[in-house]
């Protein structure tokens, strides 16, 4: 018995998607639960107040001293800290357990597991389909060389990132005056995102906006028909009557307005402003608590020349992506862009640790300013409650630092791959991404993982730059 080319070409879909499924399973068992491991390790503060706090403390010390540490932490705390035993403070190291009890840290494990998932199905689809150009060419055989996986993988991780984002800034815990400040970013950042779409041309900066507006809604009503078709051709007469109704026909019927996509963007775009500038103001923090700490506390918090060229770069990087777009050479180049995403978001996936360090430096910092500093000029008495405050908070919202750090990474990381595994046009009835064009999928995702990296990059420098002026709210 013949098989027909449609029974052909869905068992080539099907086996082309097992090796992905097969790999996403291996992915998952590696990476679910084994996320701590970025954190695990890092050094936090506290000021040891019970009986048993003071307990751990000496256990941590004598463990420390009974392995040999000679890195220069331990040592160099304990230069500033043994002038007063009542008021000293002490470094443990974060573990598992001290994450797990945390709030939200499920949201840092999801990030996590969809950029490394989103990653490497990319690159497995990207080296399978280069293997096969080159080695079933010409031969009449029908190959599937998309992931058909990856496009709902990329847009599951881009909204778990985007509801990570928002969700932090709606947490009851969040400043009243954060949240204003967000929302009035989010408005700005929808104007200015409609101005852009509307006024720079695309031969300036193209997202294939126009051919997304002829063919979105073409498209789709293709796809309803074709299955509408399907689902009414047994039924004598039933079919013809249907399918007309969808008839298009007529040329501009259905086309979306230009308008129309760039508010719809727009929209995205302003809420992803608003909920990245928060995230980005504690980065920029952090990033300036390990790369420029305060002259006394060099020693102790500055982080490791490796770690420290990882946030260079990390910090750097937007914004030298974002302008790359406006590249024409770039253009014609079709994994340029993703491939310029996608290593921003794994610089900055890879600088997470670091940054969540430099936030638990806050308290470390935070004590001894005023312990020797202007405000309390050594007052134990007025020193240990703020300090002791500043600790607890410091370690309560690990996670959530965590996870505000961890999102900008999955978000662009997602788009990068989702806008990689468009890039030929094409269509898959199957697929539940494959009824919309795949330029369309362009259009959104580039035009998106552009955004946020412009905005991630804009706001991160001005927080440094503001940073080092000394501008409240903008230092530990």
């Amino acid at each position: 018995m013949k098989s027909s080319p449609e029974t052909d070409a869905k068992a080539a879909a099907l086996f082309a998607l097992l090796p992905f499924a097969a790999l996403t399973v291996v992915v998952t068992v590696a990476t679910v639960g084994k996320t701590s491991r970025l954190l695990t390790g890092l050094t936090y503060f506290v000021l040891p107040n019970s009986e048993a706090e003071k307990a751990r403390a000496r256990l941590a010390k004598a463990t420390a001293a009974r392995r040999k540490d000679k890195r220069r932490k331990p040592t160099a705390l304990e230069s500033i800290a043994k002038s007063d035993e009542n008021d000293a403070i002490a470094s443990l190291r974060l573990t598992k357990a001290d994450l797990l009890l945390r709030p939200f840290w499920k949201h840092f494990d999801h990030l996590v597991f969809f950029t490394i998932l989103v990653t490497v199905n990319w690159l497995a689809a990207e080296a399978r389909a280069q293997y096969l150009v080159r080695t079933t060419n010409n031969s009449g055989t029908v190959i599937v060389l998309e992931n058909t996986l990856l496009p709902l993988m990329c847009l599951f991780g881009t909204g778990s990132a985007a509801r990570a984002l928002v969700l932090m800034e709606l947490d009851k815990g969040t400043p009243a005056v954060e949240k204003t400040i967000s929302g009035v970013v989010a408005v700005l950042g929808f104007l200015v995102s409609f101005l852009t779409l509307s006024l720079v041309p695309s031969n300036v900066l193209d997202f294939e906006i126009d051919r997304t507006s002829v063919e979105f809604a073409p498209a789709v009503i293709g796809f309803i028909k074709r299955k509408a078709g399907k689902a009414l051709g047994r039924v004598p007469g039933l079919m013809d009557i249907e399918v007309q109704t969808l008839d298009v026909s007529a040329k501009g019927s259905l086309v979306v307005s230009k308008l129309q996509i760039a508010l719809g963007l727009s929209v995205f775009a302003g809420i992803l402003c608003g909920a990245l500038f928060p995230p980005a103001v504690r980065a920029s923090r952090s990033y300036l608590a390990v790369t420029a700490p305060p002259r006394w506390s060099s020693k102790i918090v500055r982080a490791s020349f490796p770690n420290r060229i990882i946030a260079h770069v990390a910090f750097a990087s937007p914004s030298l992506a974002c302008a790359a777009f406006f590249s024409p050479e770039l253009r014609e180049v079709s994994c340029a862009r993703p491939v310029l995403l996608l290593a921003v978001g794994l610089f900055t996936l890879l600088s997470v640790p670091t940054l969540v360090q430099g936030h638990l430096n806050g308290a470390l910092i935070t004590w001894y300013e005023l312990k020797n500093g202007e405000l309390a000029r050594g007052d134990g008495a007025n020193t240990r409650p703020a300090a002791r405050s500043k600790a607890d908070v410091t370690i309560h919202v690990v996670a959530k630092v965590a996870v505000q750090a961890a999102s900008p990474a999955c978000l662009l990381v997602c788009l990068a791959c989702l806008l990689g595994s468009k890039r030929v046009d094409g269509f898959d009835d199957d697929s539940l991404t494959g009824m919309i064009p795949a330029v369309c999928w362009r259009t959104v995702a580039g035009y998106l993982g552009w955004w946020s990296c412009g905005v991630w990059g804009l706001f991160i420098t001005a927080g440094v730059v503001l940073g080092r002026t000394g501008v409240p709210g903008f230092t530990q």
